[in-house]
């Protein structure tokens, strides 16, 4: 989750205390860091949908499709529904957050901590030793 200058707290406050300091402050949305969140479990298999969705629409569009790390960036609506707004080709800016302890969820599926980093050099690492490096470069 992304932490922004003042309006984070700005947006915190009643709205009736809003319209009362909204002359006096000049509202700002500049990103200075981010934190850890967590996503409702029951969530969690249409999430790993979307992401295998993105993974097959890439590879049909622009073979051989995302290779390496990506970010679906995206919000939930009150109906649970998600809407995907942005693509990260990219290690995404929140995973700095874990990146020495690693993420709630690699700690589930390695039985570790595993940052994204470790992660992907395990994955080069297990590639080599299996002798398809090809598959994973381009």
């Amino acid at each position: 989750r992304r932490l922004q200058t003042n309006v984070d707290g700005f947006l915190k406050l009643p709205a009736e205390i809003q319209l009362e300091l909204k002359e006096y402050i000049d509202i700002e949305m500049i990103e200075i860091g981010h934190e850890m969140a967590t996503i409702r479990e029951s969530m969690l298999e249409k999430l790993f949908m979307i992401g295998d969705r993105f993974v097959e629409a890439v590879e049909r569009v622009e073979p051989p499709g995302v290779i390496g790390p990506f970010t679906l960036q995206l919000f939930v609506t009150p109906d649970m529904d998600v809407v995907v707004f942005d693509v990260a080709l990219r290690i995404g800016g929140g995973t700095n957050v874990h990146m020495g302890i690693g993420s709630q969820y690699s700690k589930l599926y390695f039985g570790k901590p595993i940052s994204m980093g470790r992660r992907i050099a395990m994955e080069i690492k297990d590639c080599i030793y299996m002798n398809c490096i090809e598959e994973i470069i381009t």
